[in-house]
């Protein structure tokens, strides 16, 4: 973790300590601490726009014709959190990128 990421993480904890979880989530999504970020989502219902569930999931590599596990793994966390919310739209749109064809529909 770079020192501007450790301290954009520290803030997050801050916004966490004063239940500000929405900046909390934004904070940790460019901290690039996507966990963090979805266990607040999840945890505290915090809706998920189309920016930050862009932000959440790195794009794939170019000229990688696989798909990375760790990549896979986190679109298909956000995916479900976008369907549990009721943002069946985005959930699609995530389930496609994880490759998961049956769950889009």
């Amino acid at each position: 973790m770079t020192p501007c990421n450790h301290a954009t993480s520290q803030v997050g904890d801050f916004f966490i300590g004063h239940k500000q979880y929405d900046k909390a989530v934004r904070l940790f999504t460019i901290a690039g601490e996507a966990h963090r970020a979805l266990e607040l989502i999840s945890t505290h219902n915090i809706p998920i726009t189309e920016e930050v569930a862009e932000a959440l999931c790195p794009e794939q590599p170019a000229g990688q014709g696989g798909s990375d596990e760790t990549r896979v793994a986190l679109l298909l966390k956000v995916a479900k959190a976008c369907k549990r919310q009721g943002n069946y739209h985005l959930a699609c749109k995530k389930y496609t990128q994880a490759g998961d064809k049956v769950c889009a529909w």
